[in-house]
């Protein structure tokens, strides 16, 4: 079933409706979009579209009235083996996100961030040894 509605290309259209003002609809398609991102096909896809990991990483948000941050912190672990994605991320502040969403006992924060944080020391590792 989950292939099928990737295939009748409605991700992007859910990838849109994390965009809307109204914070229940953003919760929704975020929520559809985690479900969807467990079939591999579907996963690329999201990663093809340029505003997906912008806009998942807006809603990590730790603020009490945005309930869509456990379906954003989903999706985006899903992301992070891209290398790619994982710039985007940390370029949009999703580490300091991560931070917050982690005291927050937040199911996945503390993988994502660790995630973000190894690819982080791994260039700057590299960084030194160059020099």
């Amino acid at each position: 079933m989950k292939k099928l509605v990737g295939e009748s290309r409605c991700i992007p259209l859910l990838i849109k409706l994390l965009e809307v003002k109204a914070k229940e609809v953003r919760e929704v398609a975020a929520q559809a979009l985690a479900s969807l991102m467990t079939l591999g096909c579907n996963a690329r896809e999201v990663k093809q579209d340029a505003r997906s990991v912008t806009n998942l990483v807006q809603l990590l948000d730790p603020s009490a009235q945005n309930t869509a941050k456990k379906y954003a912190v989903c999706c985006l672990v899903g992301l992070s083996s891209c290398k790619k994605c994982r710039k985007v991320m940390t370029s949009y502040g999703a580490i300091g996100y991560l931070k917050k969403l982690m005291e927050m006992d937040i199911i996945g924060s503390k993988k994502l961030l660790e995630t973000l944080q190894r690819g982080k020391f791994r260039s700057l590792l590299g960084k030194i040894v160059l020099v």
